[in-house]
């Protein structure tokens, strides 16, 4: 992976370092802007939304702890303050390199159930509890 000035890495690198196919996200786009949710009065409730979230991380990622670390490096990788939380625009992005399809105002669904009005941000570890997709760690704290 190549750094940039300041430490940074271009998107490129940083898809290609967790192995995510551009391709496939423009794909994603393609599917969701064909898929008749974008049609007024058509968005999911939040609590369908969370379930349809849940069933397409597994589907893509499967429920091991692994799978649930590699989500979650994903939603670190656009944490650029490191304080566990991100803002719509790159939850968007997290959620598109995820293979989620999600519209913006969907987006603007979680955020307005999970956000932090007064950061405009979402903490992603507490929302990945939402989820339920937790890492269990053994009697000696280490992830299993």
């Amino acid at each position: 992976m190549t750094l940039l000035a300041g430490g940074t890495v271009d998107q490129k690198s940083f898809y290609d370092a967790l192995d995510i196919d551009l391709k496939s996200i423009a794909t994603t786009i393609a599917a969701n802007s064909e898929n008749g949710r974008q049609k007024e009065g058509s968005l999911l409730p939040v609590d369908k939304l969370l379930n349809v979230i849940r069933k397409s991380l597994s589907d893509t990622y499967g429920t091991s702890s692994s799978a649930i670390k590699r989500i979650e490096e994903v939603f670190a990788g656009y944490d650029i303050d490191n304080s566990s939380s991100i803002n719509k625009r790159d939850l968007t992005r997290a959620f598109l390199a995820l293979k989620v399809n999600i519209l913006d105002e969907e987006v603007d669904s979680l955020f307005n159930k999970f956000g932090n009005d007064s950061l405009d941000s979402l903490n992603y570890r507490k929302f990945m509890n939402v989820l339920n997709l937790v890492q269990v760690e053994d009697t000696k704290g280490k992830n299993i």
